[in-house]
Formats: C-alpha cells, sequence, structure tokens
C-alpha cells in the first residue's frame, strides 16, 4: 500500500491511498507544526477495508507523520466505522469529534 502525493505552490491535494493498480480513497492532512500534530481532516474509502488493509493503511500514515516529524496524529471526520474502531482501541485520547494517536 502507497500514498501519491502532489504538491503545488499554495495548492493543497489530497493524497490518494493506492493498493497496487487498485485506488482505495483518499486522506486530507494538515501539518501542526508548533504542536507538533498530524491532523488527518477526512478518510474517504471507495469501499470497505479489511482488518490487514486498515493495519497497513494505519502504519503507512504512522511512517508520513513521522517523516514530518510529528509526535501525533489526530482523525477528524472518520466517516468508516471500520477505521474508526480499529483507531478506537489504539487511541491516546478521544473526543466526540475527534481521535488521537500518540507516536511517542
Amino acid at each position: 500500500m502507497k500514498f501519491e502525493y502532489f504538491r503545488k505552490k499554495k495548492m493543497r491535494w489530497q493524497i490518494s491511498i493506492l493498493c497496487n493498480t487498485d485506488f482505495l480513497g483518499f486522506i486530507d492532512p494538515e501539518m501542526d507544526g508548533p504542536r507538533k500534530t498530524m491532523i488527518v481532516k477526512e478518510v474517504v474509502f471507495n469501499r470497505d477495508l479489511n482488518e490487514d488493509e486498515l493495519f497497513k493503511l494505519f502504519y503507512r500514515i504512522v511512517d508520513f507523520a513521522k517523516f514530518h516529524k510529528t509526535d501525533k496524529i489526530k482523525f477528524w471526520k472518520l466517516q468508516s466505522e471500520n477505521l474508526y474502531s480499529y483507531l478506537k482501541n489504539i487511541s491516546s485520547e478521544e473526543t466526540d469529534e475527534t481521535i488521537t494517536i500518540d507516536l511517542t
């Protein structure tokens, strides 16, 4: 599983989630540098992912966050019940609107 990431000056693009030749969906991240937090504002899937795919996706997001030197990942707008349940089990903090994962 990998991400396809494009950036253009003054433009923000969502990050595509690819598995082999399949487009699985996208994430919309934002970096909060002063708080060392990556905020995943939205996650959208084209289909339900199985547990193995969710595991791989989560660790690709962790790799992406660590690359940007963040200590936390905060997830918003989790429309996927499978992803919400997966993250809820490993979260360090949970509110009605967000799930936070501590990477330290």
